[in-house]
């Protein structure tokens, strides 16, 4: 276990220490305030001297002044120059990268002639790789594909409207029920799609990992059954942390939508979307014995029509025998990614259930994606 500890410190930690160049968000350069007509947003003076260039991304639903993107340098951080000029048109992505020109610079942004009711201007520093830098990140790719109990947990939500939040981010939609069972039963595998079984073009078996009575990490490879909901496992589960297809037919993967659910109180733990051969669950219990360490977070928002969209994201924790807890959150807008690494990372004691849940969409028929990792010690 000390392998473990000491890996997450010199990644999360140390590197960072030594070489803090790191691609990274500049938050005293970006804004999601709206701003009234003509109102001119002013970004803090960031000292860019570690940093080969930075990158603009904008989203709003008004244009700018004609020469609303400003971005300024200084050598002393007193005498500054604009040395680039951009125009943003509404409703448009905007994206620009420079390179750095002194120590210093600042983002200047001015609104055109009406109020913003949706806007997103969001500053990036960048680092071009070296080799130092890809000899570390190599090790530590090597290192974490030994670490045996560092987890990625995704999951997305394709149907959220404004009216019913809140809802999880994974594949059935609404609240997530997999955290409803309060006693371990066998669990049950069926398709809407006759080619998933045994023999089929679709899926053959799957593989159910998850946590059994005493809250210890079991698994169990399932053979499926099509339509007919007979692909029962021997083991009993209380909690279902994932289900991957591992052996398919010609179609080369699931045919049909795969549930798993409770086989007596018919909880459902996970919907498998079609063709996915792997389930999409941002929602996590840590094992017994074990204590877990959310290392990173980060979410998506995605609009078919209408307007830009937002949505508030929350990491929420049950602790066992507790009632869950926001432990962090943010609001994402529409094709700005929200990802960050935790400098203080969220310790999740042994049994404690994990969700990421959406608070608030602005519009119907949001699509929301989110992502952590987490490693258990």
């Amino acid at each position: 276990m000390l392998i473990d500890i000491e890996i997450i410190f010199f990644i999360y930690y140390i590197i960072p220490s030594i070489i803090p160049n790191f691609n990274r968000i500049d938050y005293d350069n970006s804004t999601s305030i709206n701003l009234n007509a003509s109102v001119v947003f002013t970004g803090i003076p960031s000292d860019v001297q570690k940093y080969d260039s930075l990158s603009i991304t904008i989203l709003s639903d008004v244009d700018s002044d004609v020469t609303g993107v400003q971005i300024s340098f200084s050598a002393d951080n007193l005498n500054w120059t604009v040395f680039n000029t951009f125009t943003y048109l509404a409703n448009t992505k905007f994206f620009q990268q420079v390179d750095i020109k002194y120590r210093y610079y600042k983002l200047t942004y001015i609104n055109g002639g009406s109020p913003t009711t949706n806007i997103s201007i969001q500053s990036k520093l960048i680092v071009h790789s070296s080799d130092e830098f890809s000899d570390l990140q190599s090790s530590y790719f090597i290192k974490r594909s030994q670490m045996k109990h560092a987890i990625h947990k995704f999951g997305r939500n394709t149907d959220i409207d404004t009216g019913s939040t809140p809802e999880d981010i994974w594949g059935g939609g609404g609240v997530y029920t997999g955290f409803d069972a309060t006693s371990a039963e066998a669990l049950t595998v069926v398709s809407d799609n006759a080619a998933d079984n045994g023999t089929g073009t679709g899926a053959r078996t799957i593989l159910l990992k998850g946590l059994d009575e005493n809250y210890d990490e079991i698994e169990e490879l399932v053979t499926l059954t099509g339509l007919t909901p007979t692909a029962i496992t021997t083991k009993l589960f209380i909690r279902m942390a994932d289900a991957t297809v591992k052996t398919v037919g010609s179609g080369g993967k699931n045919a049909g939508s795969l549930t798993v659910t409770n086989n007596i109180s018919g909880i459902v733990f996970a919907v498998m979307p079609v063709g996915g051969n792997q389930t999409h669950i941002a929602c996590h219990t840590i094992p017994a014995n074990k204590t877990g360490y959310m290392i990173q977070w980060g979410a998506s928002i995605i609009g078919f029509s209408g307007s830009i969209r937002d949505g508030d994201i929350f990491v929420e924790v049950r602790e066992f025998g507790s009632g869950f807890a926001v432990k962090t959150l943010t609001t994402v807008v529409e094709r700005s990614n929200f990802d960050v690494i935790l400098s203080c990372p969220i310790e999740l004691p042994a049994k404690s259930d994990i969700r990421l849940t959406c608070g608030r969409v602005s519009g119907n028929d949001t699509t929301i994606v989110g992502t952590y990792d987490i490693v258990h010690i």
